[in-house]
Order: C-alpha cells, then sequence, then structure tokens
C-alpha cells in the first residue's frame, strides 16, 4: 500500500478534485448516465461547486496525496434530503456524499484509507452511524459490499435507481476499512 497524506482539502486543491471528480462520473456511470448530465459534470463546471463544499464547516472534504499529487477524495457531512421509494434513512447521523480516486490510485486502498479518515472524523464529532447512496447500476458497489454495507433503502438520484448502503456502527465500518474486527 502506498504512502498517502490524507488531509483537509483546500482551494488549492480545487482543480484536482474537480478532475478526478469528473473522471470518476465517466468511469463509474458513463455506461447508464446520459451523456448531457456527465457534461453537466465537466471539471470546469464543478469548480464553484467544489469552493462551496469547501468553504462549507459543516461538511469535510478531505483529499489523499502522494508525492504532492492529489489522488483521490472523499466529502461527506449530515445526511442529506433524499427521494426514497423503499426503506428508511432517518435513523443515521452521517453521509459520505462522494468518494473518487484515480484510476491509477484503484484497489491499493486508497478508498479504505479516505473512508476510515472520514468515518473517524465523524466519531470524534460524536457521530455514531453513516449511509451513502450509490447508483443500482455502479459497478464499484461491490466496494461498499465488502465493507459490511447493508442496503438500508433505495431512491432515485439523476433519473436513476440508487440504494443506500448503511452501517449503524461507525466503528465497524472502521474497522472493515482497516482489515480488522469492531
Amino acid at each position: 500500500m502506498s504512502d498517502y497524506l490524507i488531509r483537509p482539502a483546500t482551494t488549492d486543491d480545487i482543480p484536482a478534485i474537480a478532475e478526478i471528480h469528473e473522471r470518476g462520473w465517466h468511469q463509474a456511470y458513463g455506461h447508464f448516465i446520459a451523456a448531457e448530465t456527465l457534461a453537466e459534470k465537466s471539471a470546469e463546471k464543478r469548480h464553484a461547486f467544489w469552493r462551496e463544499r469547501i468553504a462549507d464547516a459543516a461538511r469535510t472534504v478531505l483529499v489523499a496525496t502522494e508525492g504532492g499529487a492529489v489522488m483521490g477524495f472523499v466529502y461527506g457531512g449530515p445526511v442529506l434530503e433524499h427521494d426514497l421509494t423503499g426503506g428508511r434513512i432517518d435513523d443515521f447521523d452521517s453521509e459520505l456524499y462522494i468518494l473518487h480516486c484515480r484510476q491509477e490510485a484503484q484497489g491499493r486502498g486508497l478508498g479504505k484509507r479516505l473512508t476510515a479518515e472520514l468515518s473517524r472524523r465523524f466519531k470524534d464529532q460524536g457521530l455514531r452511524s453513516l449511509l451513502l447512496w450509490a447508483f443500482a447500476e455502479n459497478q464499484f458497489r461491490r466496494f461498499y459490499d465488502r465493507l459490511g454495507g447493508e442496503i438500508v433503502a433505495e431512491g432515485v438520484d439523476e433519473g436513476q435507481a440508487d440504494v443506500a448502503y448503511g452501517w449503524r456502527d461507525i466503528d465497524a465500518l472502521i474497522a472493515a476499512c482497516e482489515g480488522r474486527q469492531a
């Protein structure tokens, strides 16, 4: 596993975050999301989006760097409203909104490290559970299955079916990310 430095994002990181975000959308969702929707997620159009998120004290944006280059990021905060078609999310108190890593960093443990660090920060704030939404057709959902996520709700986002993975015990998620028992 590489020696990543995980730290809070700064406005200097916005171009790299926006680029990784755009590439992540194309890689993970390009086979089922409309081209018009993907065009709206272009890096150039996402700078203001990320500037607002980094400035928002109620939310957390972390980046992982290797040799000074941003290789991935995670973004989370309070649980957001969602169009539910089944299940419930009202017993969760934190949400991982976005997690993307550069393709060359995938499979090297970076997603787990970013997820664990965000979860630790939420735990330090007194939060006890976490959920995240993934498109039903997202081929990367296996990552959340391997971390012990339980599907707790279904919904719709960007006109696509999605599912909510939940961890009722944030310590169990951190332990799964670190490859140990809670």
